[in-house]
């Protein structure tokens, strides 16, 4: 019997061939994957900012941040046609982005907005590169990886060199590692303790590294002396406790984890913002060292320029006299760097119109993470009810919302564009609870 070449073969090539290629194909898309996944690892470690001024030259900071955007731009214009896509699936996100690159035009100082507008166009390129090529589950390997290695780096460091690692006479005994304040590592060790827990309940490979990289990071958090990262770990856990171990399928359950987020994150900012008793407990000034006298003048301000704000960067850039107004709300010598409030600080910089816009796309997002959480499979389908009450949790005393280049803003887009992409429909299995209902339990 004569052998016949199959049909989907082309004329000119035999069957060895073929499969060479094959081969050849299959393993430059595993090193391309490794690429992007290395790429996707070594951004986010870069948007925690974990320089240390003193052992760090700057030249090698703007070589990181710059080759960071010039690879990520690269995979968002070879993977054009599936980043546009996914681009429009959230357009009240873009223009959030939009306002941020245009508010030069009514800046009180352009030029300073045009050099800051650089970071959010940084910010985009890269979140887009990783919503486009990752999955939720995926993410969040990523960013614990990120976490752990920055919280590996910051003992090291506060172990060899404490006048690096460890404040000095501002706050004595209290670790900053690898970052610039304590309260910046307190957060992201939150997001390491909260990422490797996620992964940890998982019970699949890599979950015992798991539970020893939450123990390392809540470790590092103790050291940060950060009240409210304290608290803000506690509370992203806990949100991730309940919602893993309630997982009831159906209208009642979606809004009783709805509620509970909800209340949850309520309960957060309550703990934070509550003076006297509360604080006075926690060793803090009853009005959070000055924040809401000064929070009042900020408002002020912003009822001035109510719609588009002063321009990205501009209110407490170079040549302001805001920061010392407002710092005078505080203590007559103050100066202050920043709104100490991620919502306040939005407003000042685009107005109420980019903050509104931002509020739509947030609270879009955080309903789709609500119904995700409840058909979760991994600690993917987990990570966006946590990451959402963890950013009202934070922006409420610290600005790490869109203030300089900021993890956070990166994860929302990230995580909002991921959440907004169509997803295949669900099987009806899956939608059922993964054990049966007790005896006599009402059905819904």
């Amino acid at each position: 019997m004569i052998f016949q070449k199959p049909a989907f073969l082309p004329q000119n090539q035999d069957i060895l061939g073929f499969f060479r290629d094959i081969s050849i194909n299959t393993v430059t898309a595993m090193k391309m994957s490794q690429i992007e996944t290395l790429l996707a690892f070594c951004g986010m470690a870069f948007f925690m900012s974990p320089f240390p001024t003193e052992i760090v030259p700057s030249s090698l900071v703007s070589l990181y941040r710059y080759g960071v955007w010039g690879l990520s731009t690269l995979f968002v214009l070879i993977y054009h046609r599936r980043a546009l896509f996914v681009a429009r699936c959230d357009l009240f996100l873009w223009g959030v982005v939009a306002l941020q690159l245009l508010s030069f035009i009514w800046s009180i100082n352009p030029a300073h907005s045009i050099d800051k507008g650089r970071e959010v166009i940084q910010m985009a390129t890269f979140s887009l590169f990783v919503a486009t090529r990752f999955n939720l589950k995926q993410q969040v390997e990523i960013i614990a990886a990120s976490c752990v290695s920055c919280a590996v780096l910051s003992l090291l460091l506060g172990l060899a060199m404490p006048g690096v690692g460890i404040h000095g006479f501002d706050h004595p005994g209290a670790w900053k590692g690898i970052f610039d304040y304590k309260n910046t590592l307190g957060s992201y060790m939150v997001l390491g303790a909260s990422t490797c827990y996620l992964i940890a309940i998982d019970r699949e490979a890599p979950f015992k590294l798991a539970w020893l990289g939450a123990a390392l990071c809540s470790v590092m958090t103790l050291l940060s002396t950060s009240k409210t990262a304290l608290v803000g770990m506690f509370l992203s856990l806990g949100v991730a406790y309940l919602t893993q171990k309630f997982r009831w399928r159906g209208r009642l359950a979606v809004i009783l984890i709805d509620f509970g987020v909800v209340v949850a994150t309520t309960l957060g900012g309550f703990i934070t913002v509550s003076w006297v008793r509360l604080l006075a407990g926690l060793g803090k000034d009853p009005t959070l060292t000055g924040r809401i006298p000064m929070w009042n003048v900020m408002i002020s301000y912003i009822q001035e320029r109510p719609i588009l704000g002063y321009g990205r960067a501009a209110f407490f850039g170079p040549g302001s006299p805001y920061p010392a107004i407002v710092g005078r709300a505080a203590s007559e010598s103050f100066v202050v760097p920043h709104a100490h409030n991620g919502f306040i600080e939005l407003a000042l910089d685009v107005g109420l119109l980019g903050l509104g816009l931002f509020i739509v796309s947030f609270l879009i997002a955080y309903f789709r993470s609500v119904g995700r959480a409840f058909v979760h499979q991994n600690a993917g389908d987990l990570w966006p009810v946590v990451l959402f009450t963890l950013m009202l949790f934070n922006n409420i005393t610290e600005s790490f919302l869109l203030r300089m280049t900021s993890i956070y803003w990166v994860m929302f887009v990230t995580t909002a564009l991921t959440l907004a992409k169509p997803q295949r429909q669900r099987q009806p299995e899956l939608l059922r609870s993964p054990t049966p209902p007790p005896t006599g339990a009402p059905a819904l």
